[in-house]
């Protein structure tokens, strides 16, 4: 088992500066989930790229262009997938 989130530099599969505080931030105050996943679903979220399914995404792009531009996804990103959508 790893850690899902943790602070930058660590051993965990998200460790953006925000990865650790925004998790924590989602879980209810009783819960008794625990920060961690089995090592074998690392491979298959390294690989994961949300901006290739951006074409099939049904929204405004000014709507989509605002969500990729928040904590997990660079301006950069965001312009990517803003093409992306618009096909």
């Amino acid at each position: 088992m790893i850690p899902l989130a943790g602070p930058p530099g660590s051993l965990a599969l998200m460790n953006a500066p925000d990865a650790l505080p925004g998790y924590e931030a989602l879980l209810p105050p009783d819960t008794t989930f625990r920060n961690e996943v089995a090592a074998r679903v690392a491979p298959t979220i390294a690989t994961y790229r949300p901006g290739r399914a951006a074409k099939k995404i049904k929204i405004p792009n000014p709507v989509l262009c605002q969500r990729y531009r928040q904590r997990y996804a660079t301006g950069p990103n965001a312009a990517i997938c803003a093409r992306r959508a618009e096909g």
